[in-house]
C-alpha cells in the first residue's frame, strides 16, 4: 500500500516489485535443491525488500523490515512460532551478505537475493561497487560465484574481477576511490566482451 512515487525512491517500483517476484522465483529453486520448506523460503523471499516497497530506500531496510514482515505475519496467521522466527531471521539477515552463519534459512535469504540481482541488474557489478565497499563487494562476488555453481549455471568470469586484487584493499571500510573504481569498471567492461 506504498503511494510514494518513484521520483522520491531509490529505484522504481516497477524494479523493485521484479526484483520482489525473481527473488520468490529463485527460492522456489533453490529451496527445493536446499531442501528447504519452500513456504517457509517463499515466504521469507517475498517480504524481504517489504522495507524498500513501502519506504522506498534500501537504508538497513533488511532489519527494519523483517519487524514489518513479522507484523504483517502474525496479522495473517498461519505460521507457528519457529516457523515465524525462521521467516524473520531470512528477512533480517538477508543483506548481510559479508557474514555467514550456520542457520540454512539465513543463508538462504541471502543466496536467492543474490542470485536473482546477478541475473535481473543490467550490470550489478558497477551498482555494487559505486555502494559497497570493496572488501564487502568481494564477499557479494563469492557468494553469487558458489550459488551460481550450485544450481549448474555456467561459469561467470566477471565473478573472479577481485581475484588478484592486493589484500590490503579488502581491509578498508571505504568505498574505492573514483580514479580506483574507474579502473576496475575498465576491467570488468573488457571481461564482459570477451
Amino acid at each position: 500500500q506504498a503511494n510514494l512515487p518513484d521520483d522520491a525512491r531509490e529505484s522504481s517500483i516497477a524494479f523493485e516489485l521484479m526484483h520482489h517476484h525473481g527473488v520468490a522465483q529463485m527460492a522456489r529453486i533453490l529451496a527445493r535443491k536446499r531442501h528447504l520448506a519452500i513456504d517457509l523460503c517463499v515466504v521469507g523471499s517475498l517480504f524481504h525488500d517489504i522495507e524498500v516497497i513501502v519506504e522506498g530506500t534500501c537504508q538497513d531496510h533488511a532489519h527494519r523490515g523483517a519487524a514489518r514482515a513479522l507484523a504483517i505475519l502474525h496479522d495473517l496467521g498461519g505460521f507457528n512460532s519457529e516457523e515465524l522466527e525462521r521467516i524473520y531471521d531470512l528477512v533480517y539477515h538477508h543483506s548481510d551478505k559479508d557474514s555467514s552463519s550456520d542457520d540454512p534459512y539465513i543463508e538462504f535469504g541471502k543466496d536467492a537475493d543474490i542470485l536473482d540481482i546477478f541475473l535481473l541488474v543490467r550490470d550489478p557489478y558497477a551498482e555494487y561497487l559505486l555502494i559497497k565497499p570493496l572488501g564487502v563487494f568481494r564477499h557479494y562476488l563469492r557468494r553469487a560465484k558458489q550459488v551460481w555453481l550450485e544450481i549448474g549455471l555456467p561459469p561467470e568470469p566477471r565473478f573472479n574481477l577481485l581475484d588478484t586484487y592486493r589484500p590490503g584493499w579488502f581491509d578498508a571500510h571505504e568505498l574505492l576511490p573514483s580514479i580506483e573504481f574507474r579502473s576496475l569498471l575498465e576491467v570488468i567492461d573488457r571481461k564482459s566482451v570477451v
